[in-house]
């Protein structure tokens, strides 16, 4: 059985490889492919993902882990699955390609928001698989953010996370 830091990290090559660039023209299908990866980790870990389209090919994708105590507010945790254009050639590494090297994981996302959409994921599971709960309600959101014409993704997720009562934030 694998740990969760190496599913974090084969979650992360995975993402990187959906060029789910956004120029703001909604041309880009990379998002709403990593969107539905996204969703069917979750899934694998015993949640039930919601997977939202806030405008188009600008997917999101929410779930909701239950918590111990009711009376506490819900966390929603988000990130984004967008990235930014990338010029293969600037690159020492394709930043599509997810290459590991010298101890690291290459490629666009890494080191901006992307890269906690599998920690949460691994982290999600961990407790699951453990058969505990945690004390809150919280919710992974990977939505449609940052890019050209960001900030579509976190409305529309906390829209969905809001029903269960106080919602608070914590961004990502």
């Amino acid at each position: 059985m694998s740990t969760p830091a190496d599913e974090a990290v084969e979650i992360l090559r995975d993402l990187i490889r959906f060029e789910s660039v956004n120029d703001g023209t909604g041309r880009g299908k990379g998002e709403r492919e990593a969107a539905e990866y996204v969703a069917a980790k979750l899934s694998e870990v015993g949640l039930e993902p919601t997977v939202l389209e806030s405008a188009t090919n600008r997917t999101s994708v929410v779930a909701r882990i239950e918590g111990e105590d009711r009376s506490r507010g819900a966390l929603l945790i988000h990130g984004h699955l967008d990235v930014v254009p990338a010029e293969p050639k600037q690159w020492t590494y394709d930043p599509f390609a997810a290459e590991v090297a010298d101890g690291c994981v290459w490629g666009r996302g890494p080191v901006d928001v992307p890269n906690r959409a599998p920690v949460r994921r691994a982290g999600a599971g961990h407790p699951r698989r453990a058969g505990s709960e945690q004390p809150r309600e919280g919710s992974p959101a990977p939505d449609a953010g940052a890019g050209a014409g960001g900030g579509v993704g976190v409305w529309s997720s906390a829209s969905v996370i809001s029903g269960s009562g106080r919602l608070e934030w914590v961004d990502g």
